[in-house]
């Protein structure tokens, strides 16, 4: 049971470092495209 919970925190974890990384590479593209 443990090793499968810390399975998902990883899984959560690297999603989410991956959803940010997106989010901080569009940002500068969307304000270059907007200005």
């Amino acid at each position: 049971m443990k090793i499968e919970t810390k399975k998902l925190v990883m899984l959560a974890m690297l999603s989410a470092l991956s959803y940010i990384m997106v989010v901080f590479i569009n940002i500068p593209v969307v304000m270059f495209l907007k200005y």
